[in-house]
């Protein structure tokens, strides 16, 4: 299982690569579970994650074609995932709809980036898709992977949203099509058993890697821990 460390800035990055994060994700936390960064901060943070380590991006959620046409335009360096979120939609050809566009604008982009849908464990708080229709949407849109992460982080973590076995079986029909089962949602050393038993490949922190909470800074140390303790 992969460690995914969010970052806000360049600085913010070095501190996860130091510590032995293996995804660098670019992510603005003050802007919500799915904010995005600056472009200035996206092309920041290229340059110091090394070409040999994944570089993923939030987008935050969309609604329409044309926001998924705008969020794409301002990717102007290479990454290797986008994440995208659908906040407000609980209709599956909706998202579906939204995601395939999202697909097909990432082929144009610098390194091609792969698509990640988000569906939000606490999806009733967020009007959203629930968790469960989404492997069949990622399967028609022709996406990477499914992350699950909660759209509100004061609510609880993701177990007191999903278990271990609802996770796992997203994670085994995700599977058989090739794709894959990222978690978030304020996950600790704590949660890494159950993490564990998922099925999951990535496992994305913020909060737990900051001195000061997920609106602090990224501490090496942390990461270092964290990456010691899934490893």
């Amino acid at each position: 299982m992969q460690l995914l460390v969010s970052v806000r800035d360049a600085a913010e990055a070095r501190s996860a690569l130091a510590g032995g994060g293996e995804i660098i994700d670019a992510k603005e936390p003050a802007a919500g579970a799915l904010g995005p960064v600056s472009a200035d901060a996206l092309r920041a943070i290229r340059s110091v994650v090394p070409a040999d380590i994944p570089y993923s991006a939030a987008l935050g959620d969309v609604a329409s074609v044309a926001e998924v046409t705008g969020v794409f335009a301002s990717i102007d360096v290479p990454l290797s995932f986008v994440k995208l979120g659908f906040r407000g939609i609980a209709d599956s050809a909706r998202v579906q709809e939204l995601l395939s566009a999202a697909v097909e604008a990432a082929r144009t982009r610098p390194g091609a980036p792969q698509v990640v849908a988000v569906a939000y464990a606490d999806h009733t708080r967020m009007a959203s898709l629930a968790t469960a229709e989404f492997p069949a949407v990622v399967r028609n849109a022709g996406a990477a992977g499914l992350l699950v992460d909660t759209g509100i982080k004061e609510g609880g973590d993701l177990f007191d949203h999903r278990s271990p076995a609802q996770l796992l079986s997203l994670a085994q029909s995700l599977s058989a099509f090739g794709a894959f089962l990222a978690l978030g949602g304020s996950l600790d050393i704590p949660h890494f058993p159950r993490v564990g038993s998922t099925g999951a490949t990535i496992v994305g922190v913020r909060g737990a890697a900051c001195s000061g909470g997920r609106n602090g800074m990224i501490d090496e140390g942390r990461v270092r821990r964290l990456s010691r303790e899934l490893g």
